[in-house]
């Protein structure tokens, strides 16, 4: 299986942190891609926040397995944007969390899962499928934390150095 990573050389370490084990993989930063470089992938993963920036390029490769950072908008959204033959799964590609053990993924169409399914057997990655929202899970979740911390500091609560250190301590959040 050739793998094709699509991003910039953060999400490209990223990527190559997450799966050192897994040699077959191109790194193309997003600017680059060409058709060439899609037609030789079985798998893309497109970190581009911009999830259709790509889209007349991956169009015209039907059988590749087509990941998408999709924290901007749903899967469904972008499905819809084009007549994709493909199979489609939405990422969270985030910086910093991506490579955890567990990928948070999304699909549209039910009958992809099995693709997936081989897909990350290959990779040896374990994943957990999340409803197709945006934003998905974890992003949601770290976006209201960093909201109260907000609004604790607002209120004259806290300084933003407590917050920091609550942040460390309770959380085990880098400062």
């Amino acid at each position: 299986m050739k793998v094709l990573v699509v991003g910039n050389p953060q999400s490209h370490e990223e990527f190559k942190s997450k799966f050192k084990d897994y040699q077959p993989t191109r790194y193309k930063i997003s600017a680059e891609l060409s058709p060439e470089d899609v037609k030789e992938a079985d798998v893309v993963f497109d970190f581009s926040t911009d999830e259709l920036a790509h889209g007349n390029l991956y169009l015209e490769n039907g059988e590749i397995c087509l990941f998408i950072n999709s924290v901007k908008s749903t899967l469904l959204q972008v499905q819809q944007d084009h007549d994709w033959k493909q199979v489609l799964v939405g990422f969270n590609g985030i910086p910093s969390l991506f490579n955890r053990p567990l990928l948070e993924l999304t699909l549209v169409d039910a009958s992809h899962e099995s693709k997936l399914h081989e897909v990350c057997k290959t990779l040896d990655t374990e994943y957990v499928l999340v409803a197709d929202r945006v934003g998905m899970v974890t992003p949601r979740v770290i976006c209201m934390i960093i909201n109260e911390a907000f609004y604790t500091v607002q209120e004259g609560t806290a300084t933003a150095s407590d917050i920091n250190l609550g942040m460390k301590l309770g959380t085990r959040y880098p400062s």
